[in-house]
């Protein structure tokens, strides 16, 4: 899904992930083994078919304050649809808000359209102004489109059925074996029309992070949980 969204960018090679350097590693589990670095099942196991008693590792690790500063920047970069920016304290809010307003408008982040109405740009104001309220004097850094950026949204946009109707050509009659893992772990789409749903948002929300990181909040508050 990244590659196929980012071909699509006007700079490939310029689409990358923001949390790309997260020590995220490969889940383990107790019924094979690394052998010169290739999984392998483990002596006595026959089969690679699950077991009730087989374990699965998940490796835990701390966030850096930079990944925790992008991960935060990220939600408020996608905050428009909701009404409400929830922190534990001021001082997480303020840090937070200092950041994203602050950080370089690269990588496509608070790009705006450029209109007198346009709703990232209402938002980040509306930002701005909380972050002074609550003790900073910082002004909020952004961009703005140019048509070539607009056009290629639209082309984009106007494409989407087509993506959705190749997807739901290709989709499998019945749910295959990692499908059927998701489905006892919980709820997973069950139907193609679901599918197709699902692969429509996560798609489009792709294509938001690696082009310009989503669209703004026409409403942003925040509440103080100490």
């Amino acid at each position: 899904m990244f590659k196929l969204n980012a071909i699509q960018h006007s700079r490939p090679s310029a689409a990358i992930s923001t949390l790309a350097d997260l020590p995220i590693t490969k889940p383990r589990n107790s019924y094979t083994k690394i052998v010169d670095g290739r999984v392998e099942l483990i002596d006595g196991r026959v089969s690679g078919s699950r077991q009730v008693d087989d374990k699965f590792c998940f490796r835990f690790f701390p966030l850096v304050t930079e990944h925790i500063n992008k991960i935060n920047a990220i939600m408020l970069e996608e905050s428009h649809s909701i009404s409400n920016i929830v922190f534990k304290s001021l001082a997480g809010l303020r840090r937070a808000l200092d950041y994203y307003l602050t950080m370089p408008s690269t990588y496509g982040f608070k790009l705006c359209d450029g209109t007198a109405d346009d709703p990232r740009l209402r938002h980040l104001k509306k930002l701005e102004h909380l972050v002074n309220e609550i003790g900073s004097d910082i002004t909020a850094v952004y961009n703005t489109k140019n048509q070539e950026q607009v056009n290629q949204e639209q082309y984009i946009e106007e494409h989407e059925e087509i993506w959705g109707q190749i997807f739901e050509e290709n989709l499998p009659k019945e749910p295959t074996e990692t499908m059927q893992l998701y489905i006892k772990l919980g709820r997973f789409v069950s139907t193609q029309q679901e599918s197709v749903v699902l692969y429509r948002i996560c798609r489009r929300k792709s294509q938001d992070l690696t082009k310009r990181h989503g669209t703004s909040s026409s409403n942003a508050q925040y509440a103080n949980k100490d």
